[in-house]
């Protein structure tokens, strides 16, 4: 019968520890934001939770989405621009399939953010950039601003 000392399990319990807060904290603070159309291929890229995005968040009035679902300008959804949108499109190229789909993002601005359902895919939205419902907009900014800076990720 093998005798664990106590420097080994001190050992362990560091090693344990260590990969605990690497997985907590080390992978989010130092992700590059992307800006920019290139920076993500179907190969690379399968919709990391920590993946940073910057942009302008806009609002629109919210209907029948590119995912094929019907929503209302009361929930708090979201589409994504084109480019990133049309990234993720499946073998088929049905957009209702599309990867964003359902999917949960987190949208920050300042000290206020909110979280939405990507829904639809925004035609005149520039990569980075986040159209939202009027209720998810009301969370981080008033509608007379109507066009205000942002960074999101999925969740």
């Amino acid at each position: 019968m093998a005798l664990v000392t106590y420097d080994n399990q001190m050992a362990n319990f560091s090693i344990l520890v260590t990969i605990m807060i690497f997985l907590i904290f080390g992978n989010t603070h130092s992700l590059p934001i992307l800006t920019k159309r290139g920076d993500l291929s179907n190969e690379k890229f399968s919709l990391p939770a920590m993946q940073n995005f910057s942009g302008d968040a806009t609002f629109y009035d919210v209907g029948l989405g590119s995912c094929g679902k019907v929503n209302s300008n009361d929930q708090l959804v979201a589409a994504i621009s084109h480019e990133l949108y049309d990234s993720f499109l499946p073998p088929d190229r049905n957009p209702n399939n599309d990867k964003c789909c359902g999917r949960r993002a987190e949208v920050t601005r300042g000290k206020r953010s909110v979280k939405v359902f990507i829904v639809d895919r925004c035609g005149s939205c520039d990569f980075g950039s986040i159209d939202l419902s009027p209720a998810a907009f009301n969370c981080i900014a008033r509608p007379e601003e109507g066009n205000v800076h942002v960074t999101w990720r999925f969740i």
